[in-house]
């Protein structure tokens, strides 16, 4: 592929037809899971030394189309078990990670605050700004690190990971094309006091001079063949285990374990997985989105702050419907005690 040009994609549709016929054969045999386990090994292999993401998807499909019964999931888990180190998947891996990512108090967080501030003149925050500060230490008038992208924007900042691509055609922007000189002052405000797990991928060497992005994109796509086969055998006690290792890895993974954590009536663990996803992530407005679902009855102040956040930071009108909405119910309400 990288010999020819497949600028109009008739080689790609080529070996997808290839590696669908190809699965298509072997579930036609008949095979029983002996003799399939050598065509899973190998499509196991070219699934993750593929160098392109639409093959490694057609791979994935491939292993899905053939695996069909419980020995071979069993066996393709045992394959991905393999090449996927940092994830503990024994039962009391669980409890063990969501005690610790519960740990963090909020004096540890206002010292990480405190820490953080600059001490010269220039940057000290004066008597003036004190009432713009909000519980976090942060002000409105303050460009702070965590505001942008560390480095280079990447298309997963423009495109919230919408397209599978390595790199933007314009080259790498600068935050300064997008604030100008709207902010006189960078502040270096505290990391997230979130633990962030990782899990590693382990690609072959071919593979190792790829991109930051390719390598996130392999590691998704992995980590979610991983969920798909824990589904297909039911093992619902592991996946959970899984959930809790990756659900800082991707966004996407972040908001499938609290809709998962929801079906199961544990909205509290939920809505910290939520709140953890928005302080670790960009572009989470379906994040918050759920944080609203789960502070509706809960906590007035903090749900109508989302949906201000929604329709301030995302466009969102349905959420500023809804704040007019709220606005209007409180109104009569005050009427009517007033009366």
């Amino acid at each position: 592929m990288n010999r020819i040009d497949d600028s109009s994609g008739h080689y790609g549709r080529e070996l997808n037809r290839a590696i669908e016929e190809y699965a298509e054969t072997i579930t036609e045999q008949g095979y029983g899971h002996p003799e399939k386990r050598p065509h899973i090994e190998y499509l196991f292999g070219e699934f993750i030394d593929a160098d392109y993401g639409f093959a490694t998807e057609d791979y994935a499909e491939a292993l899905r189309t053939i695996c069909t019964t419980r020995a071979d999931l069993e066996y393709w888990l045992e394959l991905l078990d393999a090449h996927v180190s940092g994830v503990d998947l024994e039962p009391e891996a669980l409890e063990a990670s969501v005690g610790s990512s519960t740990e963090t108090t909020q004096d540890d967080v206002q010292e990480d605050i405190s820490s953080s501030q600059p001490t010269d003149g220039s940057n000290a925050q004066s008597e003036d700004e004190t009432d713009t500060t909000v519980e976090n230490g942060r002000t409105d008038s303050v460009l702070y690190t965590s505001d942008f992208a560390t480095g280079p924007l990447s298309t997963d900042d423009f495109t919230g990971g919408t397209l599978d691509v390595e790199h933007l055609a314009v080259g790498p922007l600068e935050i300064g094309y997008f604030v100008g000189d709207a902010f006189d002052e960078l502040r270096v405000d505290a990391p997230t006091t979130v633990e962030r797990h990782t899990a590693e991928i382990e690609s072959p060497e071919s593979s190792a001079s790829e991109s930051d992005l390719a390598s996130k994109f392999q590691k998704r796509r992995v980590l979610s063949t991983y969920v798909y086969v824990l589904e297909e055998l039911g093992e619902e006690d592991v996946l959970d285990t899984l959930y809790e290792e990756i659900y800082l890895e991707d966004k996407r993974f972040c908001k499938a374990y609290a809709e998962r954590l929801i079906e199961q009536d544990d909205e509290g663990r939920a809505l910290e997985v939520v709140e953890h996803g928005i302080d670790t992530f960009r572009s989470t407005t379906d994040l918050r989105w759920l944080a609203v679902d789960l502070y509706r009855d809960r906590e007035a102040d903090k749900y109508k702050a989302l949906l201000k956040q929604l329709f301030l930071d995302h466009s969102e009108w349905d959420a500023y419907d809804e704040l007019i909405r709220i606005s209007k119910a409180a109104l009569i309400t005050y009427l009517e005690a007033s009366a």
